[in-house]
């Protein structure tokens, strides 16, 4: 399990327009509080698989860090998540991650 260094957590925190007195404690209200901040901070993008050299994203998340953070960017879902996981992890929350997918059952209306 991978945690933010406390310099990460700031600047992280910085980079959601928060700091520590926004989030002294690990509750509902503050989970809250970090998930709108996060979703209308840090946009789902997909700019680096089509457009870097390489189209690999790395989930790492010092990569991500310095991907969201230091770069003001976002990323995709896997990165979003694994950034926002790992600051949650590292400001004391118990995280739970899963893989999840969605289908469209689309209905075939056929007409004689």
């Amino acid at each position: 399990m991978s945690l933010y260094t406390p310099e990460q957590v700031s600047s992280y925190l910085h980079r959601l327009g928060l700091d520590h007195h926004d989030v002294c404690d690990v509750s509902l209200a503050t989970l809250t509080l970090l998930m709108r901040r996060h979703l209308s901070v840090v946009p789902w993008e997909n700019l680096d698989i089509h457009y870097s050299q390489s189209h690999r994203l790395s989930v790492n998340p010092g990569d991500v860090h310095h991907n969201v953070v230091e770069r003001k960017r976002g990323g995709y879902c896997m990165q979003n998540n694994t950034g926002f996981c790992t600051l949650l992890r590292s400001l004391g929350f118990k995280v739970y991650t899963g893989g999840a997918r969605y289908a469209i059952l689309m209905q075939v209306i056929i007409t004689y």
